[in-house]
């Protein structure tokens, strides 16, 4: 994708159940590794995000960090996670009600404050924008309001979108532009347009998949990029069984 570039949108569908948050919480966190961001996450709560973050960094079972009974072995890795996830340069704000207007002056504020340079919305309809509107209306106004607070102020946003019925039935061939949910403003805004799928029946071309492999893959679908640099449609991953992140599957031909 030759990586996100200040002033566009990419965004991130797929069906319930698919961890899109997942993947995008660790895209934030390898972001700010190189520059200030903000989450705002009006699915989840900043505590469970905090927890799905350690667990992956330090390789530590989210059930033992959620039970608080983590073994004596694991806290040099549980103390070392905090550190350096601490002092990342992003800001999360679990809270509800946010509109595309009160977000743009947020981040208006938080860029003079904290020189951020992205953000994450965790969900798109979870936008409090117009709710007297139907969802085609609602969302071609939500993602214009988005697009033009990542252009206005030069920022990357990465936005969490869902699909249709239609386009949840689509298992095992790449997704269409038309299976994102809400109006067609949508398809027209984003700059970078992925799904993330479960692994289909059959394999991929390049895969090696066993059957007992197949309930932990996901495959990230690219259906639209002005400027890919490569002509590979997608990329098979694989959700590390007990830790909540995600790596490129090693299983090819």
């Amino acid at each position: 994708t030759g990586g996100l570039q200040l002033g566009e949108n990419l965004m991130l569908a797929g069906e319930p159940g698919v961890d899109k948050s997942l993947l995008v919480m660790g895209m934030a966190a390898h972001l700010g590794k190189s520059a200030p961001g903000t989450i705002y996450s009006m699915e989840m709560q900043d505590t469970q995000i905090g927890r799905r973050l350690i667990s992956g960094h330090a390789k530590i079972q989210t059930s033992a960090l959620k039970k608080g009974k983590i073994l004596e072995s694991d806290y040099p890795r549980f103390l070392e996670a905090i550190e350096y996830l601490a002092a990342l340069p992003i800001t999360i704000s679990d809270a509800t009600g946010w509109t595309t207007t009160s977000m743009r002056a947020d981040l208006a504020r938080q860029k003079s404050q904290n020189g951020v340079e992205w953000y994450v919305v965790d969900y798109l309809h979870l936008l409090d924008d117009a709710l007297h509107l139907s969802d085609t209306e609602r969302t071609g106004r939500i993602s214009r309001g988005l697009k033009g607070t990542s252009q206005s102020l030069n920022l990357a946003g990465i936005i969490i979108n869902s699909m249709t019925k239609e386009g949840m039935n689509s298992a095992g061939i790449a997704p269409s532009q038309t299976g994102m949910r809400g109006s067609g403003q949508v398809l027209h805004d984003a700059d970078l347009i992925t799904f993330l799928t479960k692994y289909p029946d059959n394999n991929l071309p390049g895969d090696m998949v066993s059957a007992k492999d197949r309930e932990n893959l996901r495959v990230l679908w690219f259906a639209k990029g002005r400027e890919l640099e490569s002509d590979r449609k997608w990329i098979t991953l694989v959700k590390q069984p007990g830790f909540p992140s995600f790596g490129e599957y090693r299983g090819m031909l």
